[in-house]
């Protein structure tokens, strides 16, 4: 993911990667901005601009690392539900996928020479970003026993 600006200055956000991947990368994207949205209009209605920024600012911290947990939980999972031949499959299997990543990566800095960005700036209010990382546990992004479900069919 990078992001640009487009001839009428707007911010674009663009999807490096194989179709499926980039549009579930698009879904998940526009269901976390809904919920993350609805979260900061019930939780700061009346608090102000920034207080609202910081909610949102919180609220992708705690996403971002569910985001990692889930990963890493999935990995853990597959290796100890699976032993011998099948974990040499798996890991295997997520050494290709990792593998994957790296060449995206390799590819856009060869092809796109994009810039690290400045941050932009937003007034720090500590209240809202404990806020929207509180509110942010409440959006149900699939639980792990539904994984185990899926990868039970996967692997069964």
């Amino acid at each position: 993911i990078y992001t640009s600006r487009s001839r009428a200055g707007l911010r674009c956000i663009s999807l490096v990667g194989r179709p499926t991947d980039a549009e579930t990368v698009r879904y998940l994207y526009h269901f976390l901005l809904n919920e993350i949205d609805r979260l900061a209009k019930r939780d700061g209605a009346g608090c102000g601009k920034a207080w609202s920024n910081n909610f949102r600012l919180g609220a992708i911290e705690t996403i971002g690392e569910r985001l990692r947990e889930a990963r890493e939980a999935e990995k853990e999972a597959f290796k100890t539900e699976n032993t011998g031949v099948a974990l040499v499959h798996i890991s295997s299997a997520l050494a290709k996928f990792e593998e994957k990543g790296k060449s995206v990566e390799t590819w856009v800095d060869r092809n796109l020479k994009l810039r690290k960005s400045r941050r932009a700036y937003t007034a720090y209010v500590p209240g809202a970003r404990e806020a929207g990382k509180k509110a942010a546990h409440e959006i149900n992004m699939g639980s792990n026993k539904m994984l185990a479900n899926k990868r039970n069919k996967l692997t069964g």
